[in-house]
């Protein structure tokens, strides 16, 4: 995959990048994600992509969890400000960029 090629285009069209917090359950299926997510939030970091976290829960219990996620962020020092749904300002100001936008 061309990670640099992925966060530039999202740039580019205004897409934002989906991190998911299940994918990173040690107990779950998927293994090595946080490898390709750690590359993946670096180039972010390097051309200011914002990003958007999921829980991806599959039950109720888990809906806002993040607790696979955080800890990875605030090691690679991942910069608050380009979490899109980290506030509601921020989502709301992203999202309103886009009103008066004829697609």
């Amino acid at each position: 995959m061309d990670y640099e090629a992925l966060v530039a285009g999202a740039k580019r069209h205004g897409v934002l990048i989906e991190f998911n917090n299940g994918s990173l359950n040690p107990a779950g299926a998927r293994h090595g994600c946080w490898e390709n997510d750690r590359i993946i939030l670096e180039l972010c970091r390097q051309m200011e992509v914002p990003v958007v976290l999921a829980s991806d829960a599959h039950i109720d219990a888990l809906v806002g969890s993040f607790d696979q996620l955080e800890p990875r962020l605030e090691e690679i020092g991942f910069p608050e400000e380009l979490i899109v749904n980290g506030s509601a300002d921020r989502i709301r100001s992203y999202v309103n960029r886009y009103k008066n936008t004829i697609v």
